[in-house]
């Protein structure tokens, strides 16, 4: 189904190890940065409390709303045929672009908070040394890679599995 804004269980929120390894290779934890829903925050709450007890200070933790997916207002808990499609894939594609879905987040707004996240927030770290964990949605975290990478366009949808990721070097 389309979610948005559903606060829906997690298919799961157990974070598989090789994932924590693979982040503390990146570096030192500063936290981790989740959306406030379920479906997100429990999961990182998993991987909070194993970064945690793997390193000797106490990453910070905060699930914030500015996190949240897009809201895709009427759509929300629609299949995905109702639309016309039949994978994730496509139409979270579909939903990625679409400038203004029936009573939901306008393309332009969840841009604006996903430029917000970037620039007054997490390019806060870049020179910290340690290293913001984000744990969000499909299509909010192509967003805000949009806005680490200044794209000014929707044209580049990036797929990534449940509970895997990205690692983006800020310059």
């Amino acid at each position: 189904i389309i979610q948005g804004h559903l606060d829906l269980d997690p298919l799961n929120a157990t974070v598989p190890d090789g994932l924590v390894d693979a982040l503390l290779a990146v570096g030192k934890p500063a936290g981790v940065l989740t959306t406030d829903l379920k479906r997100g925050s429990l999961p990182a709450r998993d991987l909070y409390e194993k970064l945690s007890a793997r390193v000797s200070y106490r990453p910070m933790w905060l699930a914030w709303d500015s996190l949240r997916e897009r809201s895709f207002g009427d759509w929300e808990g629609a299949s995905y045929s109702t639309l016309g499609f039949d994978t994730v894939d496509t139409v979270g594609d579909y939903l990625y672009r679409v400038e203004q879905p029936p009573n939901g987040e306008p393309l332009a707004f969840v841009r604006e908070r996903a430029q917000y996240v970037a620039n007054d927030y997490l390019r806060a770290f870049s020179d910290s040394g340690y290293v913001p964990i984000i744990v969000t949605h499909m299509c909010f975290m192509n967003y805000l890679l949009d806005a680490f990478e200044g794209r000014k366009d929707v044209s580049e949808y990036r797929v990534v599995p449940n509970l895997c990721g990205f690692h983006v070097k800020m310059d």
